[in-house]
């Protein structure tokens, strides 16, 4: 295993297997070498066998549910993936794999949950900080879609083009552009625009979530993209600055604000 020549390692597990069928952990270092072997089927079997063996054996779970996403099914990895959450919940590694796995299956909310676990934990990881900014972009597009959806021609939809570098089609952007610029709000009372310039985008959110209006999905995309900003910001200092920008390109964004 340690020099990498997996089919003979597979060999000899089978052969010390046929003397200790009850061994989980030889069973485990089977699958190990199965999966490592591009064998991800037949190691799952192997990691099925061993939680027969023992059923609280995390790296199991864990193991079972990379080899489900390497043959594209996605739901089934998250299944496994949350087995081992239930286990280990302080898992920095089952929290990235259960985000990821979230995005691929389109759980956007519940991706930025673990990313957002992961990233309080472990600031240094370019992968989780850029998944984290992809997901509230495609939460924030989501709310504006709505928005357009059922208000159009309104002044929300108008506005958050024209404030938004992630929002809106070239005709949409072109109108939007003859909009005045708005008074300073007065936050000497409580507003939503108030609470947004304060950076308060979490609890504006959660505020509106459950309205379904043009004013809560107005404010949800404009809080969402904020939070992509902040969470794109955070690759300025773990990878060049081109390749920032070109990730910034890639979701529709000119520069970080």
């Amino acid at each position: 295993m340690d020099e990498g020549r997996f089919p003979e390692a597979i060999e000899i597990y089978r052969d010390l297997l046929k003397n200790d069928a009850s061994n989980a952990g030889l069973v485990m270092n089977l699958g190990l070498a199965l999966d490592a072997a591009d064998k991800p089927r037949e190691a799952i079997a192997q990691f099925d066998r061993v939680l027969k063996l023992d059923p609280d054996f995390a790296p199991a779970y864990l193991a079972a549910g990379s080899c489900w996403k390497k043959l594209g099914q996605p739901a089934k990895a998250l299944e496994a993936f949350e087995h081992t959450l239930v286990l280990e919940p302080g898992s920095r590694k089952v929290h990235l794999e259960l985000a990821d796995t979230h995005y691929e299956l389109g759980h956007f909310e519940r991706a930025v949950e673990f990313y957002e676990r992961y990233t309080s934990v472990d600031i240094h990881q370019v992968r989780a900080w850029k998944q984290l900014g992809l997901s509230y972009v495609r939460l924030g597009r989501a709310r504006a879609a709505e928005l357009r959806k059922i208000a159009p021609t309104s002044r929300l939809w108008t506005d958050l083009v024209a404030d938004s570098d992630l929002y809106g089609d070239a005709a949409s952007k072109s109108a939007a552009a003859q909009k005045p610029p708005a008074p300073e709000p007065d936050c000497s009372k409580p507003s939503r625009e108030c609470e947004f310039l304060a950076g308060h985008y979490r609890q504006i959110i959660a505020a509106v979530a459950q309205a379904k209006t043009p004013e809560s999905l107005f404010w949800q995309a404009r809080c969402y993209e904020e939070l992509a900003f902040r969470a794109f910001s955070q690759l300025s200092d773990l990878l060049p600055p081109e390749e920032v920008r070109a990730l910034l390109r890639e979701v529709g964004i000119a520069e970080p604000k």
